[in-house]
Parts: structure tokens; C-alpha cells; sequence
């Protein structure tokens, strides 16, 4: 089963790199290793697409108590799932939402404490851009 995920991370990486060869990719099929912080470098964009692995930003995200995030889903026929997670969690996130096929959903996310680390899940299958502020 573990040799199974891995072949399919592989594929979703090496997918995600053709579809995204002109252009930088902000998601990727592991959780984030360095940070953004978002009081001092500002926004961080993200784009994805996967269908067999789950996408995560990055980086992991902090320095703000309250954050803005805004998801467009650019898939035409399926609905999409994001996660605000804190790094560390494992059963509770911060925030969740379900981006309609071809909408933009924008929410924000306040009681966040700015020394801790968070980042976003996007659930496959997902094709997205956004940003957090």
C-alpha cells in the first residue's frame, strides 16, 4: 500500500510539473519544510492541480493573529476541499471550506496566534489558484 502512495505522489509531481512547466507551482504533494511570513513578505499566492494525492502550500504561514484566504476552483464539474491547518495538528483544523466547481470562495480566519506555523491542505482532486493575506 505504502509502494502504491508513493508511485502516486510521484505521478501527481511529475503531472504537476508538466501542467505547470512555464510557471511556478506554490502546492506540493508534501507538507511545507520553510516559512512565509506574512507580516513581513505579505501575500503568498498558491496554484495546484492534483487527482490522486492531496496538495499542500509550500511553505508554512505565520506572523498574522487574523488571516484572509481566497480559493478559486478552476475545475468546471467538481466541488473542491481546503484546509487551514496548525502545524503540529493532527485532528482539528483551524478552518475548513468546499469550493463550488468554477467559483471563488473567500473567507477569513481570526484567533490565530502569530508565532505558530499553519498551512493549507487542498484535498484531491483539486485544480486551484488563491491566496492567503
Amino acid at each position: 500500500m505504502k509502494k502504491i502512495k508513493n508511485v502516486l505522489k510521484l505521478f501527481s509531481m511529475l503531472f504537476i510539473c508538466v501542467v505547470f512547466i512555464s510557471t511556478p507551482v506554490y502546492a506540493g504533494v508534501d507538507k511545507p519544510t520553510s516559512t512565509w511570513d506574512l507580516s513581513t513578505k505579505g501575500k503568498y499566492t498558491f496554484s495546484g492541480e492534483a487527482y490522486a494525492v492531496d496538495l499542500y502550500t509550500n511553505y508554512y504561514l505565520t506572523g498574522k493573529s487574523s488571516v484572509t484566504i481566497s480559493i478559486t476552483n478552476k475545475s468546471t464539474s467538481k466541488s473542491m476541499k481546503a484546509k487551514l491547518w496548525e502545524k503540529g495538528a493532527w485532528f482539528i483544523s483551524e478552518s475548513s471550506v468546499t469550493v463550488p466547481a468554477n467559483g471563488t470562495t473567500t473567507w477569513t480566519v481570526s484567533g490565530l496566534s502569530k508565532s505558530e506555523s499553519y498551512y493549507i491542505q487542498f484535498y484531491n482532486p483539486c485544480y486551484f489558484n488563491g491566496y492567503i493575506k
